[in-house]
């Protein structure tokens, strides 16, 4: 059976009910050199900073069109800090504006908003590639990031596209210009429903780095994140 070419355009309904899950596992560890590491760990400073979170929303759509929808949401966010034993919950209530070719007026995106921002406009194909550039804020600094991004899965149901992002991390939001530049680094995969235009599960590991040598070792941060979201559309 020879399948329709996909058009990668989210599209919502107003009234359209939308449930959202997003887990994070964020590592960020302390790179020292071996003897001012074993002093940091006596005076009892954390090396390793290790946070859990778990994102649960409930989206709606107020108003919808074939360019854009508004999309109220109330979230209710659970972090764990691992290595303090300290859990906190915060709740957002807002509504937001989203095109449905994933554009943007943002100076900066996470890094999991990068990778499928700016959507092509073009029918696709198993195999077909595309490839974007986005300016990208992560937890070490800011910078440029290029996104590859493949269909390796099409079926009449369903797109599964292959995110793999490398860029520079050179801003210095952090006031860590020693450390510049880093590295940043994202792979993932993401499904697209055809039937309800969205992407209902997003998979992403990521790593950035600040990292020089010092000496015969080395001084910096290097952090590695997992995110998973998934997303369930419900019809008005």
């Amino acid at each position: 059976m020879h399948l329709a070419a996909l058009a990668l355009v989210m599209h919502f309904a107003r009234g359209e009910r939308l449930s959202e899950m997003v887990s994070s596992s964020d590592r960020v560890a302390w790179i020292l050199p071996k003897i001012k590491l074993e002093n940091a760990r006596r005076n009892g400073i954390v090396i390793v900073e290790d946070t859990v979170s778990v994102t649960i929303a409930g989206l709606s759509i107020v108003n919808a069109d074939a360019a854009s929808a508004t999309i109220h949401s109330i979230a209710t966010t659970v972090t764990l800090d691992v290595p303090r034993r300290k859990s906190a919950t915060t709740s957002i209530n807002a509504a937001s504006t989203f095109r449905t070719d994933g554009g943007h007026a943002a100076l900066s995106l996470s890094p999991v908003d990068a990778a499928l921002a700016d959507l092509p406009h073009s029918d696709l194909h198993l195999g077909a590639q595309w490839t974007t550039h986005e300016r990208v804020l992560t937890k070490l600094g800011s910078g440029e990031m290029q996104v590859l991004h493949t269909v390796t899965a099409l079926t009449s149901d369903s797109a599964t596209i292959s995110v793999k992002g490398l860029g520079a991390i050179t801003g210095a939001e952090y006031d860590l210009p020693h450390l510049l530049p880093g590295r940043m680094f994202i792979s993932g995969t993401a499904v697209f429903d055809r039937a309800s235009g969205t992407f209902v599960r997003e998979a992403y590991s990521l790593h950035n780095s600040l990292i020089k040598p010092d000496g015969d070792e080395h001084i910096g941060f290097d952090e590695h994140e997992n995110v998973a979201v998934t997303t369930i559309v419900e019809s008005p």
